[in-house]
């Protein structure tokens, strides 16, 4: 990946778990070769692969579920892990709600391609709609506008991963300025095609009002929300049937 960041991207690992027995796992890389020994697992066991690059895939004989692990070598924190979607529901148009909110915070999307032609992406968000090319079985980094969503949208299947605090750069006077590390975290963003009309929020422990948090004014664990138009939005915060919000 020629626009990738090495640090934020310094460890990858591959963790596959099998959803039912005798589960053959095997990774391959971009050309269809596979590396090392297939694995054999049971329901509910896992298995690790190290140094993953960039058009490495898993071939599972069976369901199951594989996450990719992102870390910055050496630094005292710094993670991030995305659910992998597996490629025959990879699609054309995706839809995050998550955007920068502070500029030294920001949002970047890592867009895969994994045809022999680059394809193009219509992006748009609150500024508009520009179109990105990405390269031919590579990368393209997409950073996003301050306090927006955004769509991708393309005529192609294509994946992508969205990496907030995403900046990395050197400090003045040679000290090491590993911003990324702050408030760092991934996720998958999600087809459109899978966009319903309700969700529920099975874990919440934000901080926001609560005696005893560690800081009662802040909110940690916010829900992020967009839409494809205009939408009205109606939140019930003890599932009663009473909208509260």
């Amino acid at each position: 990946c020629t626009d990738c960041d090495a640090n934020i991207f310094q460890r990858v690992w591959l963790c596959v778990t099998a959803n039912v027995d005798d589960t053959q796992v095997t990774l391959q890389d971009s050309d269809g070769n596979t590396i090392g020994s297939p694995i054999l697992l049971e329901a509910g066991e896992s298995h690790r692969f190290d140094n993953i690059n960039v058009g490495d895939r898993v071939v599972t004989s069976k369901p199951s579920m594989a996450y990719l692990i992102t870390g910055d070598q050496g630094e005292g924190y710094e993670s991030r892990w995305y659910m992998l979607v597996p490629t025959d529901s990879w699609t054309t148009e995706y839809l995050s709600p998550v955007g920068t909110t502070q500029s030294n915070d920001p949002v970047h999307f890592f867009l895969y391609n994994d045809t022999d032609a680059p394809i193009d992406v219509d992006v748009t968000t609150q500024v508009g709609t520009s179109t990105i090319s990405v390269p031919a079985q590579d990368i393209y980094r997409y950073a996003l506008t301050t306090n927006s969503g955004a769509s991708f949208v393309s005529t192609v299947p294509f994946s992508l991963v969205g990496v907030i605090d995403a900046d990395y750069r050197d400090g003045d006077g040679g000290n090491d300025s590993r911003n990324s590390r702050v408030h760092d975290w991934g996720f998958t963003p999600i087809p459109t095609s899978a966009l319903k009309g309700q969700y529920i929020v099975g874990w919440a422990p934000g901080a926001e009002n609560q005696p005893g948090g560690p800081d009662s004014s802040e909110n940690d664990s916010p829900v992020w929300l967009t839409a494809l138009e205009a939408t009205h939005v109606c939140v019930d915060r003890d599932r009663d049937g009473t909208i509260d919000q």
